[in-house]
């Protein structure tokens, strides 16, 4: 099974309370760096700062931001999963 399907699965397990979240939310610096590099080609021009996008993000933690986030970016110019799960990445890697 691709890692990004392991992930997202993950993150459906873990948001479903099946998963504990801490499992579901580490991303490797190469797919940080990947997501860095979707975030400044897709969101940057109207989304400049990620830790900003991560601050008024719904969600009581990073891990679950990024689970608020999923179906939101499936909608807002991020609809490829492998995509959407970097930009995730690198957004979470501002949080705690």
């Amino acid at each position: 099974m691709p890692v990004m399907l392991r992930r997202t699965l993950a993150a459906s397990l873990a948001a479903a309370g099946i998963l504990a979240p801490a499992a579901a939310s580490a991303f490797t610096a190469e797919q940080i760096a990947k997501g860095e590099a979707h975030y400044q080609q897709d969101c940057a021009r109207c989304h400049a700062s990620p830790q900003m996008l991560l601050e008024s993000t719904p969600g009581a933690t990073t891990f679950k931001k990024g689970v608020w986030m999923t179906p939101f970016l499936a909608r807002h110019h991020a609809p490829v999963q492998s995509t959407r799960a970097l930009i995730i990445g690198y957004i979470e890697s501002f949080g705690d």
